[in-house]
């Protein structure tokens, strides 16, 4: 079962010792693989946020909405600014999160201000962008959805309403061009009438592998 990504942000993570909210999820365009997860750790240390890598994520359950991570009180001191290669690690240059714990402090070594160009996305400012093939706007994105068993992005939803919600509409990712940041939309090769005309989102618990074939092959994307 596919897993939201819109509903990740709000889930809650959990360690030993430790339930944090969830704050944002940053996917990288290369493979549209979740790479980061950032959440507030202020029950661990006050008004601190903490960029987690992915593989600290140990299990995600959509029924209980939560993540359970890998993490203890002294790295999560260190987050993001450990280096040391043991799965938490700090910003990449084009991390598109202007980062700084809610105390002011500065941004951790990497990221950058300019995010034009950014490799890694944010899933919170993802969602809410217009959709455009060319210079056409054939939607909104809505969401994102996640295989929850490789931690990738598989589908994308798209409202395909340009003023007013309309109908919700699922491409593959692989019809996900890119994220213009500096543009501050999405941009696809799926035409309108293509996304239109194509399958709608049902509810997230009939997300099965059948459905998955179905979106493939209306995409061309069999065989």
């Amino acid at each position: 079962m596919l897993v939201s990504l819109n509903d990740v942000t709000k889930y809650t993570a959990k360690a030993t010792d430790l339930s944090a909210p969830v704050e944002d999820v940053f996917v990288d365009q290369n493979d549209w693989s979740v790479n980061y997860v950032s959440i507030d750790i202020g029950g661990w240390f006050e008004n601190k946020s903490a960029i987690i890598a992915a593989d600290r994520v140990r299990a995600i359950d959509a029924e209980r909405r939560d993540i359970q991570i890998s993490l203890t009180e002294a790295e999560a001191a260190d987050a993001p600014d450990l280096d040391s290669g043991d799965g938490i690690e700090p910003a990449k240059a084009g991390l598109m999160l202007d980062y700084k714990d809610k105390r002011g402090s500065r941004p951790p070594a990497g990221a950058t201000a300019n995010p034009s160009a950014t490799r890694y996305v944010s899933v919170a400012h993802t969602v809410g962008l217009d959709a455009y093939k060319g210079e056409t706007q054939v939607g909104r994105i809505v969401d994102l959805l996640m295989d929850p068993e490789n931690l990738t992005v598989s589908h994308v939803v798209i409202d395909t309403g340009t003023t007013l919600a309309k109908t919700q509409k699922v491409i593959p990712v692989s019809t996900l061009d890119h994220i213009d940041i500096a543009k501050g939309r999405a941009v696809v090769s799926a035409t309108q009438k293509q996304i239109e005309d194509g399958p709608a989102l049902e509810s997230y618990e009939r997300l099965d592998r059948n459905w998955m074939d179905r979106v493939a092959a209306y995409y061309g994307l069999t065989g």
